[in-house]
């Protein structure tokens, strides 16, 4: 089975006539909006293109995604974070407002080709993160749940780029004595694992995610016929091999 994703950018006027036909043939596409560019013209070549007034076009898009696109389509690699960060939250809120549904996805104006240094993550938990950093921190340092710091951990590196427990974190679990027959144990032992990896780069990173994968296949054994552990340790054992381009276990798992 072959799976096509349509995305389509800018919000022009030209959506109008392609929704139609969307519409017409049963098909269901991503658009991804400026709302902060209501109106707007830009030429290509000698043909001028219009972006459409969402808050008066809002019904054109009824039964599609509706995706961030930022607000005004900057260059993102010359912004500094505060900026990138306005740029996706102030999309984000406005698009909410104006369609009545939460926006879950977004796309890179430009298609810029620095998307690794941009400091937006994640985008579909943004604005709680952005909001309540911290509130993660505060909980962290208060709580002596080492489940509870993983999920915190996590958290501010994934929507915050910030990695400063991290270290200290695994020196915790390393601590702790862990069973591969518990739930919650192995969950620490794939986090603790993923770690290492986040921290590695290049034919270093490769090798660890290699080492983790022949770990964590000797765990998928002793787990086999508990149904809850099992599935656990099948979900990361697939990432990892879709990380190793190893395609066909992954979607074996």
């Amino acid at each position: 089975m072959k799976i096509v994703s349509l995305s389509f950018d800018d919000g022009t006027i030209y959506d109008k006539r392609f929704i139609d036909l969307l519409n017409k043939y049963g098909l269901r596409a991503t658009f991804n909006l400026n709302s902060g560019l209501k109106d707007f013209i830009w030429y290509y070549e000698d043909k001028p293109i219009r972006r459409l007034n969402l808050e008066e076009s809002k019904e054109i898009y009824k039964g599609h995604e509706v995706a961030s696109h930022s607000l005004t389509h900057p260059y993102f690699s010359s912004l500094d974070e505060k900026r990138q960060i306005r740029e996706v939250e102030e999309d984000i809120l406005n698009l909410e407002r104006i369609f009545k549904k939460d926006v879950k996805g977004f796309a890179f104006p430009f298609t810029d080709q620095i998307e690794e240094n941009i400091k937006v993550r994640d985008i579909f938990y943004f604005k709680f993160v952005y909001n309540h950093t911290n509130l993660v921190k505060d909980i962290y340092k208060s709580t002596s749940n080492t489940y509870l710091k993983v999920l915190l951990c996590n958290v501010l590196f994934s929507y915050r780029n910030q990695d400063i427990y991290l270290d200290e974190l695994v020196d915790e679990i390393n601590d702790m004595t862990l069973q591969e027959d518990r739930y919650y144990d192995i969950k620490l032992i794939v986090e603790k694992s993923e770690y290492k990896i986040r921290k590695l780069t290049g034919d270093q990173k490769k090798q660890q995610r290699l080492d983790v994968i022949d770990k964590l296949e000797i765990c998928l054994k002793k787990n086999v016929h508990n149904r809850e552990n099992k599935f656990l340790i099948q979900h990361h054992l697939g990432k990892l091999y879709a990380t190793t381009d190893n395609t066909e276990k992954a979607i074996d798992l």
